[in-house]
């Protein structure tokens, strides 16, 4: 069975909440989108809702899907980014890590997972308007 995954950049007031984990061996210590497991019947757009309220304790709204990235057959992850203004994640930490503020003004902390790294510069991209849409097509990867 093909694994599917959500995966969320929440931007608050020139932050984006991430998470650095540190209870999953391939993820220790890295920063991470907030993120996880798409549960049996339910949606993206729910699972990115409920994984966000569970690791951070913020209920978020207004999320827009960006991209799905995947490998055939292995996994595929729905990524997605959403805007607040004034809500800061009142969990400092969940029982898979530490949540952080990254401030997106900066340039990236090197901890960053590689994958989330590139992902983050699409959310980035798409908040200045550098770009409205993405289409990923396995044609130009070959």
């Amino acid at each position: 069975d093909v694994k599917t995954y959500v995966l969320g950049f929440h931007l608050v007031n020139g932050f984006v909440v991430m998470i650095e984990h540190d209870n999953d061996s391939w993820q220790d210590g890295l920063l991470n989108g907030i993120g996880g497991g798409i549960e049996n019947g339910e949606s993206p757009l729910d699972a990115m809702c409920r994984e966000f309220l569970e690791e951070t304790g913020l209920e978020v709204s207004g999320w827009r899907h960006l991209v799905k990235v995947g490998r055939s057959g292995i996994f595929e992850m729905d990524c997605f980014m959403s805007y607040g203004f004034d809500e800061f994640p009142p969990k400092e930490r969940n029982d898979e890590g530490v949540l952080h503020l990254v401030d997106i003004k900066q340039p990236f902390p090197d901890n960053i997972e590689p994958t989330a790294r590139w992902l983050l510069g699409l959310v980035l991209d798409y908040h200045h308007g550098k770009i409205d849409q993405l289409q990923v097509s396995e044609e130009w990867l070959a």
